[in-house]
C-alpha cells in the first residue's frame, strides 16, 4: 500500500512539474511575441502584459497589470469597445477586429484585435485574451491610396467633362455665346470665382475683354491691352501658358495683388490655332476644399478648354464668312437676292401678324447700259459699287438694302407708309446726283405700300410697275403705288 501511495505521489509530483515546465514554455512564448497579447478579467482589468505589448503601446507590465484597459481607448470609441468585450463575454470571438489605441506618448495606433475568451477546466469564461497587431503603417497607405484613387476619379471625370464641351462649342457660331459658354464651364469645371476671355482686335492690334464673370464691369470697359502689355498682353506675347501661385513674389509679374481678387494665384492661357494668336483666357480665385491655389492639373484643364475654344473660334469665324458670302453680293457688299427673298418674307410675315407698315423701294440707274459701253466694265462696276454706299449710307439700321438684279436694286422698309418711304428715296436721288465719277448719274425709283392680302411676288410686281411708270414717264422720277 505505501509503495502504491509513494508511486501516486511520484507521478503526480512528475505532472505537475510537466505543467509547470508547458506553463513556463508558452509564458515565455507568449512574452517573446512581436504581437501584443494581453489578458484581462471580464470587468476590463489586466492581469497579463508582454513584452510586444510593451514594445507597442510604451506601457511596463508593471504600469499596466492590474490597471483598468479603458486608459488606452479613445474616448470617442468606448461604446464601441463596451460592445465588444460583452460579445466575447458571451463566449463568442472576434477576429481581426480594427480598432484605435492610445499609446504612452498619446499618439494614436491602428491596430488589428483578436478577443478571444479564456476558459477555467470546468469551462467557465474566466478572461479574455487579446492579440493586438500594429497595422498603422498599412491604415495609412490604405488611406493615401484611397485619396489618391478619389483625386485620380476626380481628375478623369473633370477631363471627361473637358471633352465633352467640344460637342457644344462647336454648335455656337455666335461669338458672343460662344464666349460666355467658355467662360461659364470654365468657372464650374475648375472651381473659380473669376474668369476673363480677351480676344485679339486685329484693326488695333489690341486685346478687348469679350465675356467674363465675377470681375468689375467698369474695369473691364476700361481694359485694352497691347499685346506685351502686363498681365495678359505679356502671356499673349510668350504664347505660353501660366500657373502663378503668388504673384507678389512671382519674378515674371512682382505686382501686388488688387484688393479685389481675394487670392494671389492664378491662370492664364493664350488661345492659338499654330502661330495665329486670337486672344487669352485668365482665371482667378480659386474656390475649392483643396485651397486657394491653382495645380498644375488646373492648367492642363485649362489648356485643353482653351484648344477646343481656339478651334471653335475658328470655325465660326468660317461660319461667319460662308454666311456672308450665301447672303452678300460679291461686287457690291451688299445684300443679294438669296437675302433680299428671305428678309422680305419675314417683313410680310410681320406685317401680317402686327398690322404695321411696310414699304419696298426698286431703284434702276439711268441709262446704265450706255454708261458702261461708253466708259468699259471696270467703270460700270464701281458705278455700281459707289451707288451700294448711298445706300447704306441713307437708310436706317432696320432697313436692308440689296441688289437686285445687274444695276437694279432694292430697299425694304418695316414700319414705314408710301410718304415716308418717299422721303427716303429723294434722300438717296439726291446723294446719287453728288457722286462724282465719269458722267453725272441719275436714278429711276419705283415705290410700293404692301397690304395685307400680298406676297413676296405681289409685292415685288408692284413696285416693279411703279419703276416701269418711272422710266416711261420721265427718267428720275419717283412714282409711287400706294
Amino acid at each position: 500500500m505505501q509503495i502504491i501511495l509513494i508511486w501516486a505521489t511520484a507521478i503526480s509530483g512528475l505532472r505537475y512539474k510537466k505543467a509547470r515546465i508547458i506553463k513556463s514554455a508558452l509564458a515565455a512564448i507568449v512574452d517573446s511575441s512581436f504581437d501584443a497579447i494581453v489578458g484581462m478579467t471580464l470587468t476590463n482589468i489586466i492581469t497579463s502584459w508582454n513584452r510586444g505589448a510593451e514594445n507597442l503601446l510604451g506601457y511596463t507590465r508593471e504600469e499596466m497589470v492590474g490597471q483598468s484597459a479603458s486608459r488606452l481607448i479613445p474616448e470617442d470609441r468606448v461604446e464601441e469597445e463596451s460592445q465588444s468585450l460583452d460579445e466575447v463575454s458571451q463566449g463568442n470571438e472576434i477576429q481581426h477586429y480594427e480598432t484605435v489605441r492610445k499609446a504612452k506618448d498619446g499618439h494614436l495606433l491602428q491596430l488589428s484585435l483578436t478577443l478571444s475568451p479564456i476558459k477555467d477546466p470546468f469551462g467557465n469564461i474566466v478572461g479574455i485574451s487579446s492579440v493586438a497587431r500594429d497595422i498603422t503603417e498599412r491604415v495609412i497607405v490604405e488611406r493615401k491610396l484611397k485619396e489618391l484613387n478619389d483625386v485620380v476619379a476626380l481628375e478623369k471625370r473633370k477631363l471627361e467633362e473637358v471633352l465633352s464641351i467640344e460637342e457644344h462649342l462647336n454648335t455656337i457660331f455666335d461669338i458672343n455665346k460662344l464666349v460666355d459658354f467658355t467662360v461659364d464651364k470654365i468657372i464650374e469645371l475648375i472651381g473659380a470665382e473669376k474668369c476673363s476671355v480677351m480676344l485679339v482686335d486685329h484693326d488695333t492690334g489690341e486685346l478687348c475683354v469679350k465675356g467674363h464673370k465675377g470681375i468689375d464691369n467698369q474695369f473691364i470697359l476700361d481694359t485694352k491691352l497691347k499685346i506685351g502689355d502686363p498681365i495678359a498682353g505679356f502671356i499673349a506675347q510668350e504664347g505660353k501658358p501660366v500657373l502663378v501661385t503668388d504673384i507678389e513674389n512671382d519674378k515674371r509679374f512682382l505686382r501686388r495683388s488688387r484688393p479685389s481678387y481675394q487670392s494671389k494665384s492664378f491662370i492664364s492661357a493664350p488661345i492659338k490655332i499654330g502661330d495665329h494668336l486670337m486672344g487669352v483666357i485668365s482665371v482667378a480665385d480659386k474656390n475649392s476644399k483643396d485651397g486657394n491655389v491653382f495645380s498644375g492639373f488646373d492648367l492642363k484643364m485649362l489648356c485643353m478648354i482653351v484648344r477646343q475654344v481656339a478651334v471653335a473660334i475658328e470655325n465660326a469665324k468660317l461660319y461667319r464668312e460662308l454666311k456672308h458670302l450665301t447672303i452678300t453680293d460679291p461686287l457690291t457688299q451688299i445684300y443679294n437676292y438669296r437675302h433680299f427673298a428671305n428678309s422680305l418674307d419675314r417683313e410680310i410675315l410681320r406685317l401680317k401678324r402686327y398690322s404695321e407698315s411696310l414699304s419696298l423701294i426698286m431703284i434702276d440707274v439711268d441709262d446704265f447700259k450706255s454708261y458702261n459701253d461708253t466708259f468699259g466694265h471696270l467703270a460700270g462696276d464701281a458705278l455700281l459699287k459707289e451707288l451700294s454706299k448711298v445706300l447704306n449710307n441713307s437708310i436706317r439700321e432696320i432697313d436692308v438694302a440689296c441688289r437686285y438684279a445687274g444695276d437694279e436694286f432694292v430697299v425694304i422698309l418695316p414700319e414705314t407708309d408710301v410718304s415716308e418711304a418717299g422721303i427716303v428715296a429723294e434722300r438717296i436721288k439726291r446723294a446719287v446726283e453728288a457722286i462724282f465719277l465719269k458722267q453725272k448719274i441719275t436714278i429711276s425709283v419705283g415705290i410700293a405700300k404692301c397690304a395685307h392680302n400680298m406676297n413676296r411676288y405681289d409685292l415685288i410686281l408692284k413696285a416693279d410697275t411703279a419703276l416701269f411708270e418711272a422710266k416711261k414717264q420721265k427718267k428720275n422720277e419717283v412714282p409711287s403705288l400706294g
